[in-house]
Formats: structure tokens, C-alpha cells, sequence
């Protein structure tokens, strides 16, 4: 075949049911000049055979393949950048979907050579009928400056998304910014919390502009065992943290990481039920306090909004534990 415009990769480590679902949602697709590439992560159980079956049935769409031993979750990203063909690329994870108008909504914005890459809503949950709308970021599509994309990405409370499902990049920018490590040496190769952070991150920075639909026209899938539900808890919240507060310094946005740490203090704390020293807080994150009047006069602001977020993610996460429930034994 010729070369598509668009790849859309599946990455996929022993999710053969799911797998299906979500390639089929990316077949469906309205805008029909793309590639389907999958790549197993080595898995042990149907997923291969989904793959094979879903290669046989697509030949002229679907190409897959398969890692000789696990390398976990962001090197078999790279890997499926590693066999795409198209001139941009769509990460879909194996346990989400897409609506079939996604690439067509999504495509026309990447005309435009200021625009870095563009990201639609999503819904978050475990019915697509039934989702949660997520990422209010603005509410009219356009184009923004992206310094406005990382601001909200480093400061805001959930208004844009770390999770590349929702967006659609160049392909040769994701290629180049992809990455397992930060430079503090922080390694998040074995759960991809951080790194996909650092490609919107790192990508926004390539042009001034990045754009937005303001529509969800994705569906991330809660479910045991997936980022969406383990979140940012545990070493994966903490990826994301030293992810921004590094950005944020490598920017030299100092007001920014005065912001940051002070939100970083207020988190160990509460997580620590105990009073700690700025600097024994952020240590952890291999970055350096800023004066302690800076954070100091931040903390009053921080804390209302870490208790307001709080307060609003507790609805989303008891409706979220009650579905869970419902769904019975994984």
C-alpha cells in the first residue's frame, strides 16, 4: 500500500479481549488514509493470536508484530514508532477507544505548520455510554499558544491530559522526544507514567501553537489494573511530579517552580500526616528548594486548590470504585 498519512499504534501486552475492541474502533475510522500497527509486548496469553487475526482479516490496514521478550511499556512505544509509516501518528492503548470521527476532527488542525500537535476531550470510565467528561481545558476548538498547554499541564488540576490517546502528534516528533529516563536520572520506563507526559511537554515545545476540539472523542477505560484507575498514586504519581517540576526548571519558569514545589510540600505532607521541611520534601525529587519565601507565600494558594481538587475528584472516584464493583472479579 502507499504511504498512509496517519499510523495509529497499538501498543499491547496481554490484553486480547480488549485489544479487539479497541483495534475495531480504529478501523471504523471516517478518515480512511491511515495504517493500523500493533505491537505485543510479548505476551503469554490470546493477544498474539488477536493480533494475527486482526492482520488476517485487515491485510491492507493492519501490520503486526512482536517483541521476542518484554521491554516494557515505553520502549514497545518505540517501537511502534519504530514501524510506522505515516507522516503522524496516534497512540491508542489497547484498553481504550476512539470515535470514528477522531481522525477526521483531528487532522485538518495538523495543516497548519504553527500547531505542534492537537488533543480532543475524552470520557473516563468503564461504559463508553457512561463516561465522565474529562479535560475542560477550553470551550471553543481553536488554536493556543503553548506555553498555555504547559501551564495547564504543570499547574492546572486535571485540565489537560497526560495520556496521548487523546491527541495526534508528527511522527518524527515523537520519534525524538520519546523517552524512558529524565535527565535527573528518574527511570519510568516500567510504567509510562511521566513519559507521556514528557511527549506533550517536549513536543509543545517545537512550535508555538498547539490545538484543541472541544469534544471528547475518545474513551479511556477504567478498569483494574490500568493508569487511568492506579492514577497518579505511589511511584507513578511521583514520576509525574518530578517530570513537571524538572520541565519547569529546564524552562526556567521560576514562578512556576516556586508553584510546584510548594504543591509538591503540601503533598508529602498530607501524604507524610506529619510536618516536613521544604527541603527534605523535594529531595526525593532531585529538585533543589527555591527560597523559602517564595514557597512560603504560595502555600495558602496551593492549599485551597489542592483541597478543592480534592473535594471534586472525591465524587469521580467513589462513582469510579462503585463501577468497578459492579464488574466483579478481574
Amino acid at each position: 500500500m502507499d504511504t498512509p498519512r496517519v499510523s495509529i499504534l497499538i501498543p499491547v501486552h496481554e490484553r486480547a479481549a480488549m485489544l479487539l475492541e479497541a483495534a475495531r474502533s480504529a478501523l471504523c475510522q471516517e478518515f480512511r488514509d491511515f495504517e493500523l500497527v500493533i505491537v505485543d509486548n510479548h505476551s503469554t496469553d490470546a493477544t498474539w493470536e488477536a493480533c494475527e487475526r486482526l492482520a488476517r482479516e485487515h491485510p491492507a490496514t493492519v501490520r503486526v508484530f512482536r517483541n521476542s521478550s518484554n521491554v516494557g511499556p515505553v520502549l514497545n512505544w518505540k517501537r511502534c514508532l519504530d514501524e510506522a509509516r505515516g507522516e503522524l501518528a496516534h497512540f491508542l492503548f489497547s484498553d481504550d477507544l476512539v470515535a470514528p470521527d477522531f481522525l477526521s476532527r483531528l487532522v485538518p488542525w495538523m495543516e497548519r505548520d504553527d500547531v505542534a500537535f492537537v488533543f480532543s476531550q475524552a470520557r473516563i470510565g468503564t461504559d463508553p455510554s457512561a463516561g465522565e467528561l474529562a479535560w475542560r481545558w477550553r470551550a471553543a476548538s481553536g488554536v493556543y499558544p503553548s506555553v498555555d498547554f504547559q501551564r495547564s499541564l504543570l499547574l492546572g488540576a486535571s485540565e489537560v491530559p497526560v495520556s496521548p490517546v487523546c491527541a495526534l502528534f508528527r511522527t518524527a516528533d515523537l520519534r525524538e522526544r520519546i523517552t524512558g529516563r529524565l535527565p535527573t536520572g528518574l527511570d519510568f520506563s516500567d510504567h509510562g507514567g511521566g513519559a507521556d507526559a514528557m511527549l506533550y511537554l517536549l513536543t509543545s515545545r517545537t512550535r508555538p501553537n498547539v490545538a484543541h476540539v472541544a469534544e471528547p472523542l475518545c474513551f479511556l477505560r477504567a478498569h483494574p489494573g490500568s493508569i487511568t484507575i492506579q492514577g497518579r498514586a505511589g511511584r507513578v504519581r511521583d514520576s509525574y511530579f518530578e517530570t513537571f517540576l524538572w520541565f519547569a526548571a529546564d524552562e526556567a519558569r521560576m514562578d512556576w517552580l516556586a508553584r510546584l514545589q510548594s504543591k509538591v510540600w503540601l503533598h508529602e505532607m498530607w501524604r507524610a500526616r506529619r510536618w516536613l521541611d521544604a527541603g527534605e520534601a523535594l529531595a526525593r525529587f532531585r529538585s533543589p528548594a527555591r527560597p523559602r519565601a517564595q514557597l512560603w507565600a504560595r502555600l495558602p494558594a496551593e492549599a485551597l486548590r489542592l483541597l478543592a481538587h480534592r473535594v471534586r475528584s472525591h465524587g469521580f472516584r467513589k462513582r469510579r470504585r462503585h463501577a468497578l464493583s459492579q464488574l466483579g472479579p478481574s
